[in-house]
């Protein structure tokens, strides 16, 4: 470079004749003109014209031309004089964009559960997908390769979204290029936006309109910190990274990514932008994963002790998992932070780069299609598509790093921005479907039941199975339904009618409270009823004794969701004026179950059901099969007993069973057909009901066989003193008796004691109707085996009995003629075997438990049924008595 030193002291311009030779820069490098070999790489293009050392294009100065003088900012590569006007109104204008975008955050993060809903939350959690694959996109842009066409301008259009302040003339707004100084600006947006929250939730609190929305308290303040950081969590850890995100030169030495004057580890400002960079790892990222894990893996015990105010305040983390699955939340910002360090870790390798984002989407991706831990399954689905994308762009950058000619590296390149644009865009259009489908407000619900859990939650099972069976209808139970009690809301407001069955204190429970509330500012036709004539005296002291009611967490748990004290007051008293329907559920009577329920939600709404399913073909009316004969035992004086009987009856019935209710059975005794089975509740009070114990009678002198089930109510054995009151015939009153005799003629004490004592003698089997479909259908399909094996031991008797008598026929007939005899000893000699064969299965069968379970030698007795045994849903009946 002695040639270059001579020109540029003679001023002797380069190729001139009398200047002497020397090496050039190409386009897009950069040395100094103390170090003319020294060269470096521009990051900015156009900035670097190459040529003579030290040379710059418009006006740029600095290492790698990277800066403009003082009083010009940088655009299009070229420097621009500031004009502070023009700079205010621009930084203006997007401050106040900010402050717009972070308030809507705020307010939809926090919007009440009464007022959310489903479709809307899946637009913000889609919103929230199309961020972060933007944010993603522009950390590959760090990656260390040398981009074909069009993908330099298309990731440098993204260089906005980790944090680039060229878009606000950031030289401009503070006077200096320092890099110090401009990173200090960086690291203080976020503190920026949580003010910004500050500031908006206090506007909305001070608007009339936005008052109850605002979420100006502590804990939407926290959780709305937490949405945003959530959010453009990638963007702050690539920021917080700046100090050690370094590109590779030429000469060897590395500089900053974010600004190419900084030469990494050689100088004064890059140690204070990495020891700036280290405070910022640990305040940001580090803080909120650890924020984040604690949260999330304790999440259950941390909601048991601290209740609303904990999940308020992480509701950033609940409400994009399923409740089974928050931890995967922190998962999920563990690996956009690795997404951010990924170009750090594996500087100046390309391939480990590439390999370790495979790697990450990969697992991610093989994680939640494990568990599909997104709340909503949609979601499930759309990530596990932006995880495919993330791969095939991967493998598009690994083709790009291909040294196999023939390829086409700008035809690859607009592959992936095609692929990045429909990505992005269609996660925003499906987000904008989502809203519009909501502003449809699409009923997915023909009815609600609103029920006291603790004292109406078989009653709420019996009118919807009520409901169900007269028409086309879907009823939300939320026993059935839900997953967690954030679904309440929603469904409330996508259905056409709630009811709500009205026993003392459903008003008093704050979910009961907050579905009446909800439907009533909805205006969801609310429908009451009554269970048994069992009224309810809706006076305003007893409205205003259950307003009072409500304990502090209620009442805030409720504000949270929107619900004011006005709105229940207004909700209460509107209920209380409806008029009540009585349901009689004591009698499992079909057709007056379903005349009263017509009566409660009015003819005109199945008229409007109807009408809107009149192109759905119905469901054909399931027939009854003769042989499937079973008979229902039940305390005709329990309630609880007729609901339990009820939905015995309309599950065997959609078996196509051919059911009878034991009363309307006894006025005619002479239609008991031996062929059936005999399913009998055990209660407390059956022992007390001439009805049943008549029944009981009639079945054993039938030889019926016995299947008992026991419910949730719970049963007491007799102690042997009452036993003993039984076999002595002292047990019952005469008028008790008289009863039982009614029912079973000429029956006495002893045969209704053995009656009784007959019941106590089997397996009885758990039918729990109040708990969730599933379970009680797991449940009823052991009682419907155990049923139809009763039915084929009798049929396999029958044909045993019948095979015998055969045999004996058989037997008289030998003197006929050889002809004769030997007809019917080949037909005779057929059905023997088959006969044979049949009982040798029956044999078999009974034989699978080791004995006969009707055999009173074969049972299993238990030390006493107050601690009920079981196995595989089966119970042990019998009582400690003595054999008569």
């Amino acid at each position: 470079m002695a040639n270059y030193e001579a020109n540029y002291t003679l001023g002797l311009p380069p190729g001139s004749e009398t200047s002497k030779p020397y090496p050039l820069l190409l386009p897009g490098f950069f040395s100094t003109r103390g170090e003319p070999l020294s060269v470096f790489k521009c990051s900015v293009k156009g900035s670097c014209p190459g040529g003579v050392p030290g040379s710059c294009s418009g006006k740029l100065v600095g290492l790698a031309c990277f800066h403009c003088p003082e009083g010009y900012f940088m655009q299009d590569g070229s420097c621009q004089t500031c004009e502070p006007g023009r700079v205010i109104l621009k930084f203006s204008l997007i401050f106040l964009g900010s402050f717009v975008i972070i308030t809507l955050m705020h307010i939809m993060g926090n919007w009440p559960i009464a007022k959310g809903s489903e479709q809307v939350m899946i637009a913000a959690f889609w919103l929230g997908m199309a961020v972060t694959v933007g944010l993603t996109c522009a950390v590959y842009a760090t990656l260390d390769m040398t981009w074909g066409l069009p993908l330099p301008d298309f990731f440098r259009a993204l260089q906005f979204l980790p944090g680039d302040l060229s878009v606000i003339n950031i030289a401009c707004l503070l006077g200096s290029t320092s890099s110090v100084s401009v990173y200090t600006f960086k690291l203080l947006f976020f503190p920026s936006a949580c003010v910004m929250i500050y500031l908006g939730a206090l506007v909305c609190s001070a608007l009339p309109g936005c008052r109850l929305f605002a979420g100006f308290h502590g804990p939407a303040l926290q959780n709305s910190a937490g949405f945003l950081m959530s959010t453009i969590f990638v963007a702050i850890s690539v920021m917080s990274l700046e100090g050690f995100r370094c590109m590779q030169n030429p000469n060897g030495k590395d500089t900053l990514q974010t600004d190419n004057t900084v030469i990494c580890w050689g100088g004064d400002d890059h140690a204070v932008i990495v020891g700036m960079s280290a405070a910022a790892i640990l305040l940001y990222p580090v803080s909120f994963l650890a924020f984040t894990a604690w949260a999330s893996f304790q999440f259950g015990p941390l909601t048991v002790k601290y209740g609303i105010l904990f999940t308020s305040r992480v509701r950033f983390l609940s409400s994009r998992m399923k409740p089974d699955c928050v931890a995967y939340a922190f998962w999920w910002n563990a690996r956009n932070f690795f997404i951010a360090i990924v170009p750090v870790v594996a500087a100046g390798n390309y391939g480990a780069q590439v390999f370790l984002f495979m790697a990450t989407f990969l697992a991610w991706m093989v994680t939640q299609l494990s568990r599909c831990c997104w709340r909503f399954p949609v979601l499930n689905m759309l990530d596990a598509a932006v995880s495919v994308t993330h791969i095939l762009l991967l493998c598009l950058f690994a083709l790009l790093a291909s040294a196999e000619e023939g390829i086409d590296r700008t035809s690859v390149g607009w592959c992936i921005v095609s692929l990045l644009i429909t990505v992005v865009t269609s996660l925003i259009l499906a987000a904008v479907l989502k809203i519009v489908l909501h502003l449809r407000s699409k009923i997915v619900f023909d009815l609600f039941i609103t029920h006291h859990k603790a004292a109406a939650a078989l009653y709420a099972r019996h009118v919807k199975t009520v409901f169900e069976g007269m028409a086309k209808l879907t009823v939300f139970l939320d026993v059935d339904e839900l997953d967690s009690l954030d679904y309440i809301p929603f469904a409330v407001q996508q259905t056409r009618r709630l009811i709500v069955i009205m026993t003392r204190d459903v008003l008093r429970r704050p979910w009961c409270a907050l579905e009446i509330a909800t439907a009533f500012n909805h205006k969801i036709p609310i429908s009451v009823v009554q269970v048994n004539d069992v009224a309810i005296d809706m006076t305003t002291s007893f409205l205003e004794g259950v307003l009072d009611s409500f304990q502090p967490a209620d009442l805030k748990m409720l504000s949270i969701a929107g619900i004011s004290m006005d709105d229940l007051r207004s909700s209460f008293f509107y209920v209380a004026s409806l008029p009540k329907t009585n349901l009689p559920l004591s009698t499992p009577d079909v057709k007056l179950n379903e005349s009263c329920a017509q009566e409660a939600v009015g003819e005109a709404f199945f008229r409007h059901v109807k009408f809107l399913f009149r192109h759905v073909k119905s469901q054909p009316v399931v027939a009854k099969e003769p042989e499937k004969l079973v008979y229902i035992v039940y305390d005709s004086q329990n309630d609880l007993q007729a609901s339990y009987a009820y939905m015995l009856y309309h599950l065997l019935r959609q078996r196509s069973w051919n059911v009878h209710f034991m009363c309307s059975i006894v006025q005619r005794p002479e239609i008991l057909k031996p062929k059936s089975v005999c399913v009998t509740l055990m209660s407390k009070g059956l022992l007390k009901d001439p009805i049943a114990l008549g029944f009981a009678i009639l079945v054993q002198r039938k030889g019926i066989p016995l299947i008992t089930v026991v419910s949730h109510e719970g049963y007491t054995s007799l102690d042997k003193h009452d036993l003993e009151k039984m076999e002595a015939g002292t047990f019952w009153s005469q008028d008790e008796l008289h009863k039982v005799q009614e029912v079973a003629q000429n029956s006495d004490e002893k045969e209704l004691f053995m009656a009784f004592t007959s019941l106590h003698e089997v397996l009885a089997w758990q039918f729990s109707p109040q708990n969730n479909r599933y379970l009680m259908m797991q449940e009823f399909k052991i009682i419907e085996k155990r049923a139809q094996k009763e039915l084929t031991r009798q049929t396999m008797i029958e044909e045993s009995d019948r095979s015998s008598s055969l045999a004996r026929i058989f037997s008289t007939r030998s003197d006929r003629s050889n002809s004769s005899v030997s007809h019917v000893s080949r037909r005779t000699s057929v059905e023997l075997d088959i006969a044979i064969e049949k009982d040798k299965r029956l044999e078999r069968k009974l034989a699978e438990r080791g004995a006969d379970p009707y055999d009173e030698e074969a049972d299993c007795d238990l030390d006493s049924f107050g601690t009920v045994g079981t196995v595989e849903n089966e119970f042990y009946l019998r009582p400690q008595h003595s054999q008569s």
